[in-house]
């Protein structure tokens, strides 16, 4: 029996058939790499909130109540462009743990002069945003952690119910009966089979439902905050993506012409080396015209 292969009208003879691609289907957000990655981002930031919050106040009280001095001034101008390592230390994260990649703002390039850099320093629009993402992403990022712990370990904590509540301390009714499960409400214990499977459906629906849907949704705010008082801002795309056309223009330009200078120079060298052997009458043979 011959087995034969006749192709599709779309395939290009002499090609192979396509590979036939089979989606896999997605796994719960649960279940995923960027759920707990984004978990791991919730806590980093919670430790560096604080930190971030007592720099800018520190740095707004010290401008207020060193404004009439020249000292007070450029303290406070050297900690706004200091700011700047707070974006560079937030984008890292964004990247590494979030996977969205932010620009930078354009560097920090001060003017001549001790005045020229202090004016620089108190003008440097990417520390003060820096300053302002302390402030806001304190309140942002407390909230986020606390959202997304409180909903993992409440959810963890309503599914294995059954098995830890035997460990509770008793605790006495108002009728003198004594119990030994949650007590949700007066005189309302979570024991036996149907309280415990009722305990069991809500852990769930907040662990594999609620829980990834908060905790990724609060990292996708973190990540647009981010990108939007870190990065750089329209008019500085504008002008670096100017700056980008200009300079591949002139580069364009620049390459025929040097093509041409190049070619000149070597027939110019060639008609030198002619003209030697005609005039001297070098021993070697001339030059091909």
């Amino acid at each position: 029996m011959t087995n034969t292969y006749a192709p599709e009208p779309d395939a290009v003879p002499g090609s192979r058939p396509a590979a036939v691609t089979q989606t896999q289907p997605r796994r719960p957000a649960f279940f995923r790499s960027a759920t707990w990655r984004a978990f791991g981002y919730h806590g980093v930031t919670l430790l560096l909130a604080p930190f971030a919050l007592a720099y800018a106040v520190t740095t707004v009280s010290l401008g207020a109540s060193l404004l009439v001095t020249v000292v007070g001034l450029v303290i406070v101008a050297a900690m706004v462009v200091a700011g700047r390592y707070w974006g560079t230390v937030n984008r890292s994260l964004t990247a590494s743990l979030l996977g969205r990649h932010i620009d930078a703002p354009p560097p920090f390039t001060p003017r001549r002069g001790f005045f020229g850099f202090l004016w620089s320093g108190l003008a440097d629009t990417a520390g003060w945003r820096a300053i302002a993402h302390m402030v806001v992403s304190f309140v942002t990022s407390v909230t986020a952690a606390v959202l997304s712990i409180t909903f993992l370990v409440t959810g963890l904590g309503c599914m294995t119910h059954w098995y830890w509540s035997q460990w509770l301390p008793a605790t006495q009714a108002s009728d003198g009966s004594w119990h030994r499960g949650s007590m949700i409400a007066p005189d309302v214990f979570v024991e036996g089979f149907w309280w415990q499977a009722a305990y069991v459906g809500v852990g769930v629906l907040m662990t594999f439902v609620l829980w990834p849907a908060i905790n990724n949704g609060s990292a996708r705010l973190q990540a647009a905050l981010t990108a939007a008082l870190l990065g750089p801002t329209a008019a500085q795309v504008r002008v670096r993506d100017l700056e980008a056309s200009r300079s591949s223009s002139v580069t364009t330009a620049d390459a025929p012409a040097g093509q041409d200078r190049t070619g000149s120079t070597r027939r110019n060298a060639g008609a030198a080396g002619c003209h030697c052997h005609e005039a001297r009458g070098c021993p070697g043979p001339p030059l091909r015209r």
